[in-house]
């Protein structure tokens, strides 16, 4: 074969440097996919996890959930009554809220139950209606219901209640890391309950009330 001329030689050169862009460019992109990969199963375990701490809360304070929770930690109904049996003085309150498909899901708290755990409830139901998917955010926690079964959540010891240290705040932080905010609005007084670590109490909830879940777009 003749040796190349010069021309034919800088096309070479020029062919074989822009198959390596182009192989550079493939593994840029083989690199960014992994990433991004990784990092929505990081957020969906996140999110997994973060759903079944509220699980947890209203469970281990002993809030009636109609069913809700129902084959997710049926064992632990025994410790609902033994959260209520601690408290034998408070009053309970019916929460109902109004999710944004029209859907209602209810609660029974106690009276000196805090507002976050009504946003754990909220948090939960919008996770079961699938909510986060229709509102346009990535990735609904999925399989939570086949995970289950590789925890222990019958153990009331594992699930430890609310005490004056816990600060819903961190909760907070943490929710809006990887779901769309969302609020919960007193459908009476109109007015949006933001504080989660004060008692029903002290927010005007006593007996029952009707509070709508507003979701952020």
């Amino acid at each position: 074969q003749p040796p190349l001329n010069q021309e034919e030689q800088m096309e070479r050169a020029a062919l074989l440097h822009q198959q390596n862009l182009d192989y550079q460019e493939s593994l840029d992109r083989d690199r960014q996919q992994a990433r991004e990969v990784a990092r929505r199963n990081e957020s969906k375990l996140k999110r997994r996890k973060l759903i079944r701490d509220a699980e947890r809360r209203l469970i281990s304070e002993g809030v009636d959930t109609f069913g809700l929770l129902e084959g997710c930690h049926r064992e632990n109904y025994n410790c609902k009554d033994e959260a209520r049996s601690k408290s034998p003085n408070r009053s309970m309150v019916r929460i109902r809220l109004h999710l944004p498909s029209g859907k209602r899901v209810q609660g029974v708290f106690l009276s000196d139950h805090v507002v976050g755990l009504i946003y754990d409830l909220a948090l939960v139901a919008l996770d079961k209606e699938e909510l986060f998917v229709n509102n346009g955010h990535e990735n609904h926690v999925d399989s939570i219901a086949e995970n289950r079964s590789e925890e222990n959540p019958s153990d009331c010891d594992n699930v430890n209640p609310i005490d004056s240290a816990f600060d819903y705040r961190h909760v907070q932080s943490e929710w809006k890391e990887v779901f769309p905010q969302f609020s919960i609005v007193h459908s009476m007084l109109r007015r949006s309950l933001d504080e989660l670590g004060i008692p029903l109490e002290e927010c005007c909830l006593t007996s029952s009330a009707m509070l709508m879940v507003v979701v952020d777009s």
